[in-house]
């Protein structure tokens, strides 16, 4: 009888815990999953068309961070549905270090993707009066510079087996490495940038009241924009860091099933949060794309197309 208990005690066990994997496989947390990538890179994939196919938006400059922000989105999406579609091949060092690295690659290019814009809105608020930092120039050299920087810094996967490499035990310099590249100095880089900002609008605030002015519109845009991308750089280090900590770290780790199900689907689910927050909080995006899904032909009134031609202008 004592024996009967403890082999349905250490059932229990094995049923209801699971070695953590970011890419192991779960029948119920796949069935949740692959629909939501899925969704985030349709989404993702008609936010950016939009951009580039309406002059209207595609001359706002602060849309290509957002179109920057998505198609390192999809990137990242597509790199986790291979994934999963192809499980066997982490076992082989070779495959597991390509895929690892182009994994990487789709991660820091998204967290670096908020460090451009960071970096370019601190410019462009700043240092206002320079032409440079408000310049098309200076913004895609920013975010030529990102891509380069993410592919750089995930190079040397490709030398060393990570923890996407299932028997394979990974260096541990790689692992403090990965920590500080992919996390710790975006984190930062952003901090500094978003607080530079909010400390120069206040005090330009101040004078302006100090002055008996009223504080200029643009003030209250850049304001507003600046807690968009926080919120979602916010969401994407809420869903990926528990994730990217155990994968590193704790990957001998058993923990309950459902919990395992959770950790999985929570990336997924940050992605299409900042996706979906992306496009809804672009207004003109967002009507236009209301009156595709009602049938209508857009047609701006003539004092709003003369609004966003004004912005259009007063951007970076």
């Amino acid at each position: 009888m004592n024996n009967y208990s403890g082999n349905s005690y250490d059932t229990f066990l094995l049923r209801n815990q699971t070695h953590f994997s970011v890419f192991g496989q779960d029948s119920v947390a796949d069935v949740i999953e692959i629909p939501i990538l899925s969704l985030t890179i349709l989404l993702a994939l008609v936010y950016t068309i939009l951009i580039f196919s309406r002059p209207v938006f595609r001359h706002n400059k602060l849309n290509w961070f957002t179109v920057n922000i998505c198609i390192s989105t999809i990137l990242l999406c597509i790199n986790i549905l291979v994934m999963h579609g192809n499980r066997n091949d982490l076992f082989s060092s070779i495959n597991c270090r390509v895929r690892a690295f182009f994994l990487l690659s789709a991660v820091n290019q998204l967290m670096y993707s908020h460090c451009v814009a960071a970096i370019s809105r601190m410019l462009a608020i700043v240092y206002a009066k320079k032409s440079f930092s408000r310049s098309n120039t200076c913004l895609f050299i920013f975010i030529t510079i990102g891509w380069l920087l993410a592919f750089l810094l995930s190079s040397i996967n490709l030398f060393f087996d990570s923890y996407t490499c299932l028997q394979s035990a990974s260096a541990e310099f790689v692992s403090h490495y990965t920590l500080v590249t992919t996390l710790i100095a975006p984190i930062v880089i952003v901090t500094v940038c978003n607080g530079r900002i909010l400390r120069h609008v206040r005090q330009s605030t101040r004078q302006l009241r100090a002055q008996g002015t009223r504080a200029p519109l643009a003030h209250a845009r850049d304001i507003y924009l600046l807690k968009v991308m926080i919120i979602t750089f916010v969401v994407f280090l809420v869903g990926w860091t528990p994730v990217f900590l155990m994968q590193i770290f704790g990957a001998s780790v058993d923990i309950p099933r459902f919990l395992a199900i959770i950790l999985r689907i929570l990336p997924s689910a940050a992605m299409l949060h900042d996706t979906l927050l992306l496009i809804f909080t672009n207004r003109p995006v967002r009507l236009f794309i209301k009156q595709l899904v009602i049938r209508r032909r857009l047609k701006f009134p003539v004092n709003v197309v003369a609004v966003f031609q004004q912005k259009n202008r007063n951007e970076m």
